[in-house]
């Protein structure tokens, strides 16, 4: 029922790599399961189709904070209000619209009754600056897609009823939804909001990518179990890069309650900074269905009661594959099993910093320890210090093909979603409680100067 190696599976589409089974150390004694193939290709495949029958009449728009839904929106100068978002079926297909800086007031909703709702498909919603654009105080949701093929890239969403940004397409769809670089705080906090009100939802949907966002301090104790900062179901997601904090629930739960659920398969986690949130670092439920295929790696998940948790009914998680992460939870248990696993599930793993060991393998290459060596976890900094025994622990042959940064890849060397850089061993930014700009994404490395200029001769001071 549990097993005590990993399996791990090709690198497809970029994301992840490997080594065949017979190039794995004897020690590793892969089992010979059914491997499952993330075919993420099939998101930008079903992308192109659609693409090619879109309109071509795509367009820039520009919304401000003092902006009309009476203007043309094609330049600053005759901006639309948020409000013409909402509802707008005659925004062409491949169009952009370009949020300018400012405080938007979703209070009094420059012409919606709460959030903008997205209705048009093909469609990006970006900041012009990153978190420039603040959508704030909605009665419902900070901002919603109604529709697919919607990026919405760099909106800082604050204090929103419900959730920050909510998906809503129609249940086994291919959403294509993209959310990214996004900053959102302080949402679902209302009791009277009811159950459920996450950062970033979306119902069971295919083919989404959750990226490159903060979010923090999501949720209400009226029924905290259920808030969360990220909250997907569907099959082929990315849920990578991420900084997830502070959440009444769960940094991230695959939601499969949904009655008549497939199941979540594909799913790709990794890269993701996961920690004090107050019940769970990561939750992955299948209730009724089968979640069939999930890979969590390279992520760093601290300070929550369970690092990582499963809840399950027949014929529950099939595969599970857990490797080079650092999973520190505050209770006796890393991995909480709810229900029972059916007798067809299959959890690999190895390759994992843990303190506390309950249900989930520790293989036999696994650190226990409850000292990860982080900077200052006090002041949000968990990159690893030099002494770190998080330092050449991982399984080299998985690895994303980007750093947390961007930057590429070829190997991992180091446990957890931070390769360790003596540049930010010696970090002493406060990004935790959050500064004007918590930006976890900024590279170090390119605020060095260049190290390939020299002196002019007869200009030395």
């Amino acid at each position: 029922m549990v097993g005590q190696s990993l399996t791990v599976h090709p690198k497809l589409n970029g994301e992840a790599a490997s080594r065949a089974e017979n190039d794995f150390p004897e020690s590793f004694e892969p089992r010979k399961i059914n491997r499952f193939i993330i075919k993420l290709g099939c998101l930008f495949a079903s992308g192109m189709c659609f693409l090619s029958l879109a309109s071509v009449h795509a367009g820039i728009y520009y919304v401000s904070p003092n902006g009309s839904t009476t203007n043309s929106g094609f330049s600053t100068n005759t901006p639309w209000s948020l409000g013409k978002i909402n509802y707008n079926s005659s925004i062409p297909s491949n169009s952009t619209i370009i949020i300018l800086p400012g405080i938007y007031e979703e209070t009094n909703k420059q012409n919606t009754t709460a959030g903008p709702v997205i209705y048009s498909p093909y469609v990006t919603v970006k900041s012009e600056i990153k978190w420039g654009a603040v959508l704030r105080d909605s009665s419902d949701y900070g901002i919603q897609a109604q529709t697919n093929n919607v990026t919405i890239d760099g909106l800082r969403i604050i204090n929103a009823l419900k959730c920050g940004i909510n998906g809503s397409a129609a249940f086994g769809v291919d959403s294509n939804l993209v959310v990214q670089n996004c900053w959102i705080s302080y949402c679902g906090t209302n009791p009277i909001s009811g159950v459920g009100p996450s950062g970033i939802a979306n119902g069971y949907a295919n083919n989404q990518i959750v990226q490159d966002n903060l979010i923090e301090h999501i949720g209400n104790t009226h029924q905290a179990i259920y808030d969360h900062g990220i909250y997907l179901a569907g099959n082929n997601i990315i849920i990578k890069n991420n900084v997830v904090r502070y959440c009444s629930g769960a940094g991230i739960q695959l939601n499969d309650h949904t009655p008549g659920c497939y199941g979540s398969s594909n799913v790709l986690i990794f890269n993701n900074l996961i920690y004090s949130n107050g019940n769970w670092g990561m939750y992955l439920s299948s209730d009724g269905s089968n979640n069939v295929s999930t890979t969590i790696y390279n992520n760093t998940v601290y300070g929550s009661p369970y690092a990582l948790a499963a809840e399950t009914l027949i014929p529950g998680i099939t595969y599970m594959n857990c490797s080079n992460n650092i999973l520190l939870a505050t209770t006796a248990q890393t991995l909480k099993e709810s229900h029972a696993f059916s007798t067809n599930s299959v959890i690999n793993a190895d390759f994992n910093l843990m303190a506390k060991v309950d249900h989930l393998p520790v293989g036999s290459h696994s650190i226990i320890t409850d000292n990860a060596g982080f900077v200052n976890p006090s002041t949000g900094l968990f990159w690893l210090r030099s002494n770190s025994p998080a330092r050449g622990a991982a399984y080299a042959g998985l690895y994303p093909t980007n750093d947390f940064f961007g930057n590429p890849q070829t190997n991992s060397l180091d446990l957890g979603a931070f390769q360790y850089n003596s540049l930010y061993a010696s970090d002493t930014r406060v990004l935790d409680p959050s500064p004007a700009s918590p930006d976890y994404w900024l590279d170090l490395l390119l605020l060095l100067p260049p190290t390939h200029l020299r002196t002019v001769p007869g200009f030395e001071p």
